[in-house]
Order: C-alpha cells, then structure tokens, then sequence
C-alpha cells in the first residue's frame, strides 16, 4: 500500500471521528449546545440526559457506526496492522477531540467499542461481560465501562494478539482514560477519603 494512502485513510479516521451525533442531534431538536449543558460531553450519556432513550439510541448508534467504518475499510483493502490500529486510534480521538467543535466531543467509549468489535469482536464481548458484572456489583455506569475498556489489552494478550495491536489498544485506554480524567480524579478521591476514613476508626 501507498504510504499516501496510509496517511489518507488516518486522516480521514480521524475526521469521521468529529462528526458528532450528539452535538447536531441536540442542535437539531433544542437549538442548543450539548457542550454548555450536563456534563458537556457530546456523547451518549449527557445526550440521553435532555433527549431521553430515542436520543441516547441514535447517538449510540451513530457513535458506534463511526467506529466501525474506518476499520471495515483499513481491513478490507488489508492495510498493514498497525494502519488499522492507528485508524481506530485517530478515529476515537476525533470523537474525544472534534477539531471543529474546538476539541470539546464525547468520551470515546461507544466509538472504540464499534471500531473493537470490528477488528475481534471477542475482546468487546469480554469486557462486556466485565462491564455487565462490575455493574451488577457497583451500579456505576462510568467505572463499569472504564473498567472493561482498561481490560481490553490483557484481554487482547489472552488472545494471542501480536505486540502492534496491544501496544495500540493500550494507547487506546490511555487516551479514553484521559478524557474521562475528571471523573477518575474524582473516584480515587471519593477512595482515598474512604481508606482514610476507616484508618481512623
């Protein structure tokens, strides 16, 4: 393959990642900016917050079609290894940071699970199952889904996965993590604060 194409098909990942269904559903139905409202994030969950299920569906499902079309793509035309990885990487990244929108898009979460289910469905169907039992143990929506996603390399480790895709999986996580630094900030603080308090008991 051309190292023009490579570069094209990256780029292109990455501008499909900054089309946000969130941000143009809300602007469509509200006329208002999903950024000024919740928690500012255009993603699925802040979006189900003013749209109720029917927005939180078709941002979910938008989100995870432009996860998955990069990859269909880089894997059709057999684009070397870590092409495919960097074009889920660029994708992901254009949702958290939509140059358009001036860097401010969703998490990432839904995009990296379309783009994953894509290259092996059978790392987003164990950290599924992670997510659905550490739901089921917490009922935290966010650490459920984070604690999957951090998963994913050991999980791609388990499957035999050369050292490409799991170094790109981890920079995956890294930057999924990230984009949700505030709210990790945030729980190990919560953490932190229980440890002391039964240290002092």
């Amino acid at each position: 393959m051309s190292c023009t194409l490579e570069i094209v098909l990256i780029l292109s990942s990455y501008l499909l990642g900054c089309l946000s269904t969130g941000y143009y559903l809300v602007r469509l139905r509200t006329g208002q900016d999903i950024r000024n409202l919740g928690s500012g994030s255009t993603g699925t969950r802040n979006v189900g917050r003013f749209l109720g299920i029917r927005g939180f569906i078709i941002t979910a499902l938008g989100d995870l079609t432009k996860g998955i079309i990069p990859v269909v793509i880089a894997l059709y035309f057999e684009f070397n290894i870590w092409v495919v990885m960097l074009v889920i990487i660029a994708t992901v990244a254009g949702h958290i940071w939509p140059i358009h929108l001036r860097f401010k898009g969703g998490r990432g979460v839904v995009t990296a699970a379309g783009a994953l289910i894509v290259f092996d469905y059978r790392i987003i169907l164990v950290a599924f199952l992670i997510a659905g039992l550490t739901y089921v143990a917490t009922r935290r929506l966010t650490l459920s889904g984070l604690l999957a996603i951090s998963f994913s390399p050991a999980i791609a480790v388990i499957f035999r996965h050369n050292i490409i895709v799991i170094v790109g999986i981890l920079a995956l996580v890294l930057i999924i993590l990230i984009a949700h630094r505030s709210y990790v900030r945030d729980f190990l603080r919560v953490i932190r604060g229980r440890t002391e308090k039964d240290e002092t008991k």
